[in-house]
């Protein structure tokens, strides 16, 4: 095995992005990564050793041999988000690390199971009534599962996780990319193989919500002669979302609100950053008021740009609802903003983000606004 000390030697500074999870599907593999934080606080170059030399033990256990090898520094990136997700740790920003909740305490007590299926764990039941209560706590979770949900009380049926990531995340981001299923086999790849980074966040979501017992199976749909998979939700999720999404409160990293990919990404977490912070002190807010107060700390906005941001701040998840030109957060949320910003956030956003802005807004209630993003960048 490798020393410790030289499995990762990176700049020990948080990642630029949290709240958003791919590639780790397995809540056993979160609960074991759970155990490697420390009763009060890590720091990530830590975290991310102790969980680079656990896959380097598995690895070597199994003798290992794939043509694709693993990237031990990105599946332990991945993990540490799904610990911030699943509602497990918080940033602790003072000691550039995590620090696990109440939540990661209380899963850390319960008892695991010793059932294996095809090789991974199964969670106990008592383990997995706390990921219920933990993923409530991340919002791209509870728009996933009210998409699908909405769907099937609609009557329209099931979803494939590419009509999830159509509905997820940040319109015009290139962090956020999403793929039609048509496409994807008329382009001779395979479901497996090809997915825009907003089909593999619902991918992800839809793995955690399928082990604690939210979404099943059912049925495929017949795509050019490929057979896509489908998920539903159960009909106990019409109470979880009417109570217990209600009354979770969500965290939110600053670092959630807009992927480090997009061109204008700082000025965007700002923006998003003061639009909660000003919904979250009153009851309601009219828009051109916040345009008014953000003006006056001198970020550049105006009533588009703003309607902009709240429509897709709704599809990471974040609950704002709104009457006529007044906005209102009916979510509980913790929003944790970071440490250092910069001097100035004035800036503009310009060319085709300004663009996708405008028609997006115009079109919102009635063009799906993923439909509209994809038809300005093609």
């Amino acid at each position: 095995m490798k020393p410790t000390a030289g499995l990762y030697s990176g700049d020990g500074q948080l990642m630029p992005n949290y709240g958003w999870v791919q590639n780790t599907s397995n809540l056993s593999t979160v609960r074991d990564t759970l155990e490697l934080v420390a009763s009060e606080s890590i720091s990530h170059n830590a975290l991310m050793r102790s969980i680079i030399e656990g896959i380097y033990e598995k690895d070597k256990a199994k003798e290992q041999k794939r043509e694709r090898k693993r990237i031990p520094s990105w599946d332990a990136r991945c993990r540490i988000k799904a610990l911030c997700a699943c509602g497990l740790t918080e940033l602790d920003r003072s000691a550039n690390g995590y620090k696990v909740t109440d939540l990661g305490q209380e899963l850390l007590l319960t008892p695991k199971s010793e059932t294996l299926k095809r090789g991974i764990r199964i969670l106990s039941s008592e383990e997995i009534e706390v990921f219920r209560k933990g993923i409530l706590t991340n919002p791209p979770v509870v728009r996933v599962l009210s998409v699908l949900n909405e769907n099937r009380k609609n009557g329209k049926g099931a979803m494939s996780k590419y009509d999830v990531g159509g509905q997820l995340g940040f319109v015009g981001d290139i962090g956020f990319t999403h793929f039609e299923a048509e496409f994807v086999v008329l382009s001779g790849k395979k479901f497996n193989d090809a997915e825009g980074d907003a089909d593999k966040w619902a991918r992800t979501i839809l793995s955690w919500l399928t082990q604690v017992g939210w979404v099943v199976r059912e049925g495929s749909r017949d795509v050019h002669g490929e057979s896509l998979p489908l998920l539903t939700t159960t009909y106990e999720v019409d109470r979880v979302l009417q109570y217990a999404a209600k009354s979770s409160t969500k965290y939110i990293p600053q670092e959630m609100l807009c992927s480090k990919h997009h061109p204008f990404a700082g000025i965007i977490q700002q923006r998003r950053v003061w639009i909660l912070k000003m919904l979250g002190k009153k009851p309601y807010m009219p828009i051109d008021e916040m345009v008014e107060v953000m003006k006056k700390a001198d970020i550049d906005t105006d009533d588009e740009t703003l309607a902009f941001d709240i429509i897709n701040l709704r599809q990471a998840g974040i609950q704002i609802s709104k009457e006529r030109s007044f906005y209102r957060l009916t979510d509980k949320i913790k929003l944790d903003i970071a440490t250092e910003q910069p001097a100035s956030i004035r800036g503009t956003v310009e060319g085709i983000e300004k663009v996708i802005e405008h028609y997006v807004t115009i079109y919102a209630e009635t063009i799906p606004t993923r439909l509209v993003d994809n038809r300005l960048l093609a």
